[in-house]
């Protein structure tokens, strides 16, 4: 053998050794299982996010943002889950005593553990879900939302727990088939992640333009309500409004600005119901409706997604909104579609 093939067998055997030998055993094999756990989360939001979109239901617009955190995992921790497991099943089959190794234990039946809880949550709300439909309780389309998508990462889970994660050493063929099936699940993940971002982002990104427009125009409302005590009769009419592009979308009818009148539609010329105290002698009088906030107004737009937490205050009944938030930030709460906030300008 002349000195050419020594060093390329020489090169061979130390590639080889990189991803099937390690002097860091149980180093790396904590850091491969904490990436697992952020693995397995990357694969239940994204299938969950499929199903959703599938299943025609509105994806929020804090759903599709995190998309982006959820590519960021699958770019970052399935390369460093495939590459460690390589080296430490690898180290495995050639230092059995790897295996025997207390704190090696001790994360193997840590993350048998959370693995186990995790597959029989899923188990359990892929049941209940179907029983609900099943008897009528809640909607068929849950089955397409919630049991089908609980039932596919529970199946990831019991791949995860049969065949990746064992305690005994793991056969080289096994080894092999299971850094193919990461390397090709993680590529799909990662093309389905993007695909979904890129064809959902642009309305995330319009609401934001919305959100912002709307809340420069209500501290515009606002600063002119308090030099004059009147609200503007048109967005066009702010005196401190410059942007005229802005402007515009209001003439355009892409926003609408509605004033309330002073009175909240009270017609103080209409005969008005008498109401008695029964601690008085005489009668007095007074309007069953009072009258409303001079600086009371509205401003209304389309919104092409729904925002995430729109859902905690939406929750509690209409007006919530309006009756519990009085800042800009109000308006990062909205539902899909055309709404309008009741706002004030003291």
């Amino acid at each position: 053998m002349d000195k050419t093939q020594e060093v390329t067998k020489v090169t061979s055997t130390k590639r080889r050794n990189i991803f099937s030998r390690t002097k860091l055993y149980l180093f790396e094999y904590s850091v491969m299982q904490v990436a697992n756990i952020w693995i397995g989360t990357a694969i239940s939001i994204t299938v969950f996010s499929i199903f959703s979109i599938i299943s025609g239901e509105n994806i929020s617009s804090s759903i599709i943002e995190s998309l982006a955190w959820v590519f960021g995992l699958i770019l970052i921790f399935f390369p460093i889950s495939i590459i460690l497991y390589a080296r430490t099943t690898g180290e495995e089959s050639t230092n059995k005593a790897r295996l025997t190794q207390r704190f090696r234990k001790v994360i193997f039946y840590a993350m048998l553990s959370i693995a186990t809880i995790s597959a029989v949550s899923f188990l359990g709300t892929a049941v209940y879900t179907a029983s609900r439909a099943l008897f009528g309780i809640d909607d068929t389309s849950s089955l397409l939302s919630i049991t089908l998508p609980s039932a596919i990462v529970l199946l990831f889970h019991i791949y995860f727990i049969v065949v990746i994660l064992k305690r005994e050493k793991t056969s080289a063929r096994l080894r092999r088939l299971n850094v193919i099936v990461l390397s090709i699940l993680g590529l799909t993940l990662a093309g389905l992640v993007l695909g979904i971002a890129l064809q959902k982002s642009s309305g995330v990104s319009s609401d934001k333009k919305i959100v912002k427009d709307l809340g420069l125009v209500s501290s515009e409302i606002r600063k002119e309500f308090n030099d004059t005590g009147m609200l503007p009769d048109s967005i066009s009419d702010l005196k401190n409004l410059q942007n005229d592009a802005l402007k515009e979308k209001f003439i355009d009818g892409q926003y609408v600005y509605k004033p309330t009148p002073s009175n909240g539609g009270y017609n103080y010329d209409q005969p008005v119901t008498l109401k008695e105290d029964s601690d008085s002698t005489s009668s007095m009088i007074y309007p069953d409706i009072p009258p409303t906030s001079p600086g009371e107004y509205q401003l209304c737009a389309t919104f092409n997604t729904r925002s995430n937490t729109y859902d905690n205050y939406d929750s509690y009944g209409p007006g919530y909104i309006d009756s519990a938030i009085r800042t800009e930030a109000e308006f990062e709460y909205h539902p899909k579609g055309y709404y309008c906030y009741s706002l004030y300008a003291y």
